[in-house]
This record gives structure tokens, sequence and C-alpha cells, in this order.
């Protein structure tokens, strides 16, 4: 039986990358938390659509900039992010396959083919790959190398979830211990999740297209 640990994900990683793995993820909170608040702010006129598709680009392309600088520095590949020709064939087929459903699904409820392609291309190559690429590609590896299997799984749903209570506090009003409670909760559900579809074969595609289908159909 596969385990939730293969070696080929943590290769190259030391446990210096941890510490700084989780400076870049306090770091990510900070800039999460302004980021928000400043768009929400002084771009409420702008129409909603727009403004999630700029968002999630600015947001997202700044986070993986800084990814990438860090493994420049570190002397590191994108195999250590996961990005591996192991099981990309797979994902890929998979990947269109699950595509395919969900797009029929939106198209015989009626949704346009606009609406759909922009909620496909947000959700997935904003979104899911974004996401994914940092926590399970990026932090979960660097974090399960220097503060062990369960406390770096762990910390990595802590962590997912804790960056998405912005959104509730400062968007939708939200209690700060009610939204930091939930959303930890569902942070370390999901991140378990995906880390185990990741894991299936050691490429990070399949849960980058899997995340973005989820909020896609959700």
């Amino acid at each position: 039986m596969r385990t939730i640990f293969p070696n080929e994900i943590f290769k190259d990683i030391r446990k210096k990358d941890g510490y700084i793995a989780l400076v870049f993820a306090l770091g990510y909170i900070v800039f999460t938390c302004i980021y928000i608040n400043v768009f929400n702010k002084y771009f409420t006129n702008v129409d909603i659509e727009l403004r999630r598709l700029l968002t999630g680009i600015c947001f997202y392309m700044f986070s993986l900039i800084v990814i990438f600088i860090i493994l420049k520095i570190r002397k590191q590949n994108l195999t250590t992010i996961g990005f591996r020709r192991s099981g990309l064939a797979l994902s890929i087929g998979l990947g269109i396959a699950l595509s395919t459903i969900v797009v029929i699904i939106h198209l015989l409820n009626g949704r346009s083919v606009d609406i759909i392609l922009y909620n496909y291309i947000f959700y997935v190559f904003i979104i899911g790959f974004g996401e994914e690429i940092v926590f399970r590609g990026f932090l979960w590896p660097r974090l399960v190398v220097t503060f062990g299997k369960a406390n770096g799984t762990i910390l990595t749903g802590v962590l997912f979830g804790v960056i998405h209570a912005p959104v509730k506090i400062i968007m939708n009003g939200s209690p700060l211990a009610q939204a930091v409670f939930n959303e930890i909760g569902g942070g370390i559900i999901g991140s378990l999740f995906f880390i185990f579809i990741y894991t299936r074969n050691n490429n990070i595609v399949l849960p980058s297209i899997l995340h973005g289908l989820l909020d896609f159909f959700a």
C-alpha cells in the first residue's frame, strides 16, 4: 500500500527549509490580511467578477514569485514543490475527465459558456494551482521534514485554515474566534484530503485540478 509520506516528495528538502517555509507562511497570512483589507476598502465599486479575478491573479502571483525566489536561493528545482514527470500523464488524463463532467453538469444546469469558462479558469488555474502549490507543494513537505510527519501535517492544515479566515472576518464580518475555529477545522480536513490525493502519484497537478473543480462545482 502506498504511504502518505513517499520519499520522493521529501527528497532534496532539508530541516532549514521548514523554518524558511514557516516564516513564509506567517508572512503569507499577514499579506493576506493587508491585501484583503485594502482591496475590500478601495475596490468595492469594481465589478465583482473582475475583482475576484484581479485579486486571485495578483495575490497568488506574488506568492508564487516569492516561492520561486526561495527555490532559487535554496538551489532546489520544481520537483520539491510537486512538479514531476511521474504521474503527470495520469493527472492530466483524470483532470480532463473530471473537468468534462463538471462542465457538462453546469451546461445542463443552464450556465452560459462564458460564465463556465471564467469560473473554470478562476477556480482551477488560479485558486486550485495557487493554493496547492503553496500548501501541499511548498509548505507541507518542508514542515514535515522539520517538525515531523504528524506535527508538520497538522500544522499545514492549521495554516491552510487560518489563511481563509481573513476573508470571513474582513469581507463577511464573521467574529474572529468563530471564523478562525471553523476555518482551522475545515483546513485540517481539506489538507488531509488533498495530501492523500497528492501522494497517490506524487504529482501536484492532480490535487490542483481537483481542488479547483471542487470549488468550481460548489
